[in-house]
């Protein structure tokens, strides 16, 4: 099991967050589009349509989101350590950020998506990719201004250090997840 350390703490236990995220992450882009490799030396690789549909490949994502979260929201629990009034007002605003979060991701999502399609059609133009890029900055600058927007809230259920290791959690998660995710992605063409 992988453990990632914060400091002088114990370390955390992300294996089970990082697997099925490393799913949701590589199947996002696998149910849309999948890359063929050609056996001939020196032969670039391919891309051609999945042939499960997209009610399906919908229906898939949300099962394994639902599972990504439950994991999530079990892995935040075991490293939080929060008990009695902490816990209590602490959840509540911890499902309306992941609910926020998780609005953020689906935009990222659909720009992978149409990164796929567009990669799908040969190489992108500069037409093409310049919105692609600013839709990227954007929900970059979302997840930031939406951290932003929690930290007052977050801190007044919480001391300043627990809120500090819950934004730690956070963006390792969130660096493996795209670190994950960059690994199914080709460059741009």
């Amino acid at each position: 099991m992988k453990l990632l350390t914060l400091g002088n703490t114990r370390p955390l236990e992300i294996r089970p967050v990082l697997v099925t995220a490393a799913i949701v992450l590589g199947l996002l882009v696998i149910s849309r589009t999948r890359v063929l490799a050609q056996e001939q030396e020196g032969s670039e690789a391919t891309i051609a349509p999945h042939s499960e549909s997209q009610e399906e490949a919908d229906a898939t994502m949300q099962t394994l989101r639902e599972a990504v979260r439950a994991n999530k929201r079990a892995f935040v629990a075991r490293n939080m350590e929060l008990a009695g009034v902490q816990a209590e007002e602490f959840w509540p605003l911890y499902e309306a950020f992941q609910r926020r979060m998780d609005e953020i991701q689906a935009q990222l999502s659909s720009l992978v998506r149409d990164y796929a399609k567009e990669y799908e059609h040969g190489a992108l133009t500069d037409k093409v990719a310049e919105p692609m890029i600013e839709r990227l900055l954007s929900i970059e600058r979302a997840r930031v201004q939406l951290r932003d927007s929690y930290l007052p809230k977050f801190l007044k259920v919480l001391p300043a250090t627990k809120v500090g290791r819950y934004y730690q959690i956070e963006n390792k998660i969130w660096a493996v997840q795209q670190y994950e995710l960059a690994g199914y992605i080709p460059l741009a063409r």
